[in-house]
């Protein structure tokens, strides 16, 4: 985290059955010490039963002294006692290459752009074939919602969400791959 960066998230939430709580939820970005480095309010509703996505911003306020580092969801105590909240797919975003959701790293992809390749070859390595066929890379279980995507056994024992996915979207009669790169370069799926 770096002091005066403004940092994207969300999370998914619902309440198994509905109930009249109405309060708040502080989202905060936690250094390794507990000093808190910046912080938000989202609402959330006791009558939210189906699964809802609550996005916000954080701006840093300061640099922490370490990378071990925390992001936080709280709610008052007092008025979430006996209540049972469902959390889900939260998520944390520094800025991002042309700013798009979800998007990569700007170092990473800045430095691709510049290399100005003509293709681009995604997924690539084991992460295509995975352990099992059934563990295999399949580029329409990443089109769509976030929140519809299962993920699967990734191949190096981590479960590989499928969250970036293969950004893909429909263009007419066809799927294509949707990155913010320069025109020049195809993508070879």
């Amino acid at each position: 985290m770096t002091s005066g960066t403004t940092y994207t998230g969300s999370f998914f939430y619902r309440f198994p059955t509905s109930s009249s709580f109405r309060g708040s939820a502080t989202v905060f970005l936690q250094s390794s010490s507990g000093s808190t480095l910046g912080s938000t309010t989202v609402s959330l509703s006791g009558a939210q039963t189906s699964w809802s996505q609550v996005n916000f911003s954080i701006r840093a306020g300061s640099t922490p002294g370490d990378l071990n580092n925390r992001f936080v969801v709280t709610l008052d105590g007092g008025s979430a006692a006996g209540q049972t909240i469902n959390f889900g797919l939260l998520s944390l975003f520094p800025p991002t290459f042309k700013n798009r959701p979800n998007g990569m790293r700007n170092d990473i992809a800045s430095a691709l752009a510049e290399m100005g390749p003509s293709f681009w070859r995604f997924p690539g390595g084991n992460n295509l074939e995975g352990g099992t066929v059934d563990q295999r890379w399949q580029w329409n279980a990443t089109v769509g919602p976030l929140q519809n995507r299962a993920g699967r056994q990734g191949d190096w024992g981590y479960i590989n969400t499928e969250y970036v996915g293969g950004i893909f979207g429909r263009t007419r009669n066809s799927y294509s791959l949707q990155w913010s790169w320069p025109p020049r370069i195809s993508s070879l799926v």
